[in-house]
Order: C-alpha cells, then structure tokens, then sequence
C-alpha cells in the first residue's frame, strides 16, 4: 500500500517467505551452539546440505518465477532445518521430535493469529475497504 502498484507482483513472494523465516532465523542459534559445544562439524553440515538443496530447490522453482523461488524456500528449507536439527539435538539429549514438539506450540498460535487476521480482513472488507490504509 504505502509503496505503490508496482511492488503489488511482491505480495505473495513475501507472503510465502513468512512461512520459512521461523525456522531460517533459528539455524545461526542452532550452529552457535553447535560450535559452544566443540561441534563445529554440525553447521558446517548444515551449511553443505544448504548448498546442495537450496540451489536445486531454486533451480526448479525459478522456472515459475518469483513466486516459485518463494514457494522453493518454503517447500526445500524445512529439510535443510530437519537435517540440521537431526545433528543437533542428540548432542544437547533431545530427540528431533522433542524439538518439534516444542516449535508445535508457536506455531500452532501464528496459525492462529493468522486465522483471526484473515477472519477480520474478510469481516471488515465490506464496512472499512474504501479507507486508504485498509484497502485490498
């Protein structure tokens, strides 16, 4: 909105890359603690398997164009985060599912939140769509 019309083709490539971004900005908190413990090997893997993954799950997602290479982080990067967490967890006493199940909560309540912003959205499109700021 505050940008004008031509960032519009933006909105859904942004949209999709809100779905990954939890768990890319939890991989550097992985890796530190990784290295904390002298297990410097654990992000170097995590980084390797990245660099196989990621440019192939580009590679395929750029022939849809933007909205594919946003839709190719959200399908390839849980992998790379599972594989990362796979290394990891043994290492602090944890099995991944112990990890995912601690991530099932927040996430549970974004989806949540998400729900209610969307429901409001529609419920108020109607009454408040003319303003300016609130427009679809």
């Amino acid at each position: 909105m505050l940008l004008g019309p031509k960032w519009t083709e933006a909105i859904v490539p942004l949209q999709l890359l809100t779905l990954v971004m939890p768990l890319r900005l939890l991989i550097p908190f992985v890796n530190t603690a990784a290295q904390g413990f002298g297990r410097a090997d654990i992000a170097m893997k995590q980084v390797a398997a990245a660099c196989i993954v990621m440019p192939i799950a580009f590679w395929i997602g750029t022939r849809w164009g933007l909205v594919g290479l946003s839709a190719a982080w959200v399908a390839a990067f849980p992998f790379v985060f599972l594989y990362s967490v796979g290394n990891f967890a043994p290492l602090i006493g944890l099995r991944v599912r112990d990890v995912l199940a601690a991530l099932s909560r927040p996430a549970l309540a974004a989806s949540a939140m998400y729900g209610v912003v969307v429901g409001a959205r529609a419920l108020l499109a109607g009454q408040l769509g003319s303003l300016p700021l609130l427009g679809s």
